[in-house]
């Protein structure tokens, strides 16, 4: 039950204009609320950007669309963010920011020839390494330098080979959700199976104008065997309780949340040392939270399992956990 109230300030912690399509801001902690921009030094024509946050809340992309304003060496911004004041209230705070963009004049002169001649092409990141191995339950995910105009998905190929033959593969390239740049190529892989991820040029093509080169990737689906699971029977459950797998350094691995007395699967684990922790979900909003001392409102409960939990691979470890129990 001990307080562990956040008492960190709200404020920018830096701001970088790197890419002159891009503009990054960067808060000490998950932004509040919305941040405005408003131009002081251009006048923009419609949705000027397009905006990309990232998981954690603390950074802002904005990727500038009209080339006429990020050709410009220097950006004026007015900006108006919340921050949080002496006794932690959050107000509006409004910033002016000028933003420069400055080419090295030394790589600008060494390779000024050879970017004339030199094509450019629109990198993409892709979570699977060459000859590696690749887990059986995980998507492909897939992450352009820069948002994307377009996706030609016949220029995307998976195939599964058996001896020397390739045998074409069905699959489908889904968009995250929630961030801009974020692809996940989805199959349902055979274990064991050697596979070969081609994807030709021009398969993504940017918002300015460049398109990937070819990405040829053969890798390997790991064996089941290799995994082990923790079957994890929960009693005594009398309201909504976040299930958390921790490594044994405590770094949040999964989570499951619950509401009833079961059992609580985690699948595909590698072997080694597990904690598992339980949140008592008072305000069922899937994390922890942690409580006011003025406002008298207490922490949420929590509770570690106080067993040892070492997962073997190709092995059900099955554990009970009373909720209620102190032992």
């Amino acid at each position: 039950y001990m307080f562990q109230e956040d008492k960190t300030p709200q404020y920018m912690s830096a701001y970088k204009r790197v890419d002159p399509r891009k503009i990054e801001f960067y808060f000490n902690r998950p932004v509040k609320d919305t941040l405005t921009i408003e131009p002081l030094n251009f006048e923009p024509v419609g949705d000027w950007f397009l905006f990309e946050r990232f998981t954690l809340g603390d950074t802002l992309f904005y990727w500038i669309k009209d080339s006429m304003i990020y050709q410009q060496d220097t950006l004026k911004l007015h900006l108006n963010y919340l921050v949080t004041d002496s006794v932690m209230n959050y107000i509006h705070y409004d910033d002016t920011l000028s933003l420069v963009y400055i080419e090295e004049v030394t790589r600008r002169r060494r390779q000024k020839d050879e970017e004339q001649e030199k094509e450019e092409f629109l990198g993409l990141s892709v979570d699977v390494r060459r000859g590696g191995r690749h887990d059986i339950y995980k998507k492909i995910k897939i992450i352009p330098d820069h948002p994307v105009a377009s996706i030609d998905h016949s220029k995307i190929n998976l195939f599964m080979k058996e001896d020397t033959v390739e045998y074409p593969q069905e699959f489908t390239i889904i968009a995250d959700s929630l961030y801009l740049r974020k692809y996940f190529l989805d199959h349902s892989w055979e274990e064991g199976m050697n596979y070969r991820l081609f994807i030709e040029p021009d398969a993504f093509t940017g918002i300015y104008g460049l398109s990937n080169d070819t990405i040829d990737i053969p890798f390997q689906i790991q064996y089941l065997d290799q995994y082990g699971k923790i079957l994890l029977s929960i009693e005594n459950v009398n309201q909504q309780i976040v299930i958390q797998l921790l490594s044994n350094e405590e770094q949040l691995i999964r989570k499951k949340v619950s509401d009833r007395n079961g059992v609580v699967e985690f699948p595909f684990l590698g072997p080694g040392k597990y904690k598992l922790k339980a949140i008592y979900d008072d305000n069922r909003n899937g994390k922890w939270d942690t409580g006011n001392y003025l406002k008298k409102i207490q922490p949420e409960r929590v509770k570690y399992y106080k067993g040892s939990i070492e997962v073997r691979a190709n092995w059900a470890l099955e554990l009970k956990w009373d909720l209620e129990s102190d032992k």
